[in-house]
């Protein structure tokens, strides 16, 4: 059912308002992907409410450049270029703003002579304006849970029908309803970037533990590092073939379960002594048994690990052969 001003038809029903409420919000919950779903709420809002739509939303970081929709594809890339020239959400001369501001819908059944010269910010913005004719418009906002996500902007050029308050009555009806699918979709454009950090997070440590595999695995040197519960969380392969395992074997086993217990209570009482001066112990000799019986001197270097504060973690012992 087509909208017509009062001059030219009677009011719209009940009826068929709610119809098109019912039938736009169930285009608009289709899709939990953001662009969509505002692109389906302008195509749904263009021609029923207005000649063209503009939709502006709020971020962390200021205002999301605007989704479009005009009745003229002729018309499309020019009301995209121009949505793409909006200024910043201080500058009250531009209707968005101030009903960003306001949280109250803004009306204008015929803009005045002058409208174009005061919202422009430039000569371009100007040119652009004049070219698009905005001879009436309606913001109103898109809210949900009673905050103002965005604003949706609606208008007319002098040859289309002129805007009236039932135009008005329905776009605010349709912004309430359409805030709560807006808000979906935003919490789900957030998860979904979370998970991607999180997923790109995970694949640069892969990478980088691949990296430092290699170049532990290049080392001739026996190599692990513990933590507080006396764990070899890493080994290079170095260190693993000197104890007869492989390096999954020794990975996550209390150095308890890989020494004799004596080997094993030297290696604590050094590590504490480490952790407790905050120094390296480097250079010091010792006896070790080897596999077939064959005792082997080694040279050990024991360093604290710090973490970013600066704070001392159990400390990395390093042996090597001599």
């Amino acid at each position: 059912m087509p909208l017509l001003s009062p001059a030219h038809a009677p009011a719209v029903s009940f009826e068929a308002r709610l119809e098109f409420l019912v039938s736009t919000m169930e285009v608009m919950t289709n899709s939990l992907d953001l662009g969509e779903t505002l692109h389906n709420l302008c195509t749904a809002a263009v021609p029923r409410l207005g000649q063209w739509c503009s939709i502006t939303l709020r971020s962390d970081t200021g205002l999301v450049a605007p989704q479009t929709w005009h009745d003229s594809p002729e018309l499309r890339c020019l009301l995209q270029e121009l949505s793409a020239l909006h200024s910043s959400e201080s500058d009250r001369r531009h209707p968005v703003h101030r009903v960003l501001a306001s949280g109250r819908s803004e009306f204008v059944a015929r803009t005045e002579r002058d409208f174009s010269a005061r919202l422009a910010t430039s000569a371009e913005h100007l040119r652009l304006l004049r070219e698009l004719d905005i001879a009436a418009y309606m913001c109103v906002p898109l809210r949900s849970r009673g905050k103002t996500l965005g604003v949706m902007t609606l208008g007319a050029d002098s040859g289309w029908r002129r805007l009236c308050r039932t135009d008005l009555v329905i776009a605010e009806q349709l912004g309430t309803r359409a805030g709560s699918a807006i808000e979906k979709a935003q919490l789900h454009q957030a998860v979904e970037n979370e998970l991607a950090e999180r997923r790109n997070v995970e694949a640069a440590l892969r990478r980088q533990d691949a990296e430092q595999t290699v170049i532990l695995d290049t080392v001739r040197a026996m190599i692990w590092y513990k933590d507080a519960d006396n764990r070899i969380l890493r080994c290079n392969r170095a260190a693993a073939r000197w104890l007869g395992k492989d390096v999954e074997q020794v990975q996550g086993r209390s150095v308890d379960d890989l020494f004799s217990p004596a080997l094993a209570r030297a290696y604590r009482l050094n590590d504490l002594a480490v952790i407790a001066s905050g120094q390296p112990r480097i250079g010091e000799l010792e006896e070790l048994p080897a596999r077939g019986g064959v005792k082997r001197w080694v040279q050990r270097d024991t360093l604290p690990y710090r973490n970013d504060r600066g704070a001392i973690r159990p400390p990395s012992p390093l042996r090597s052969g001599s």
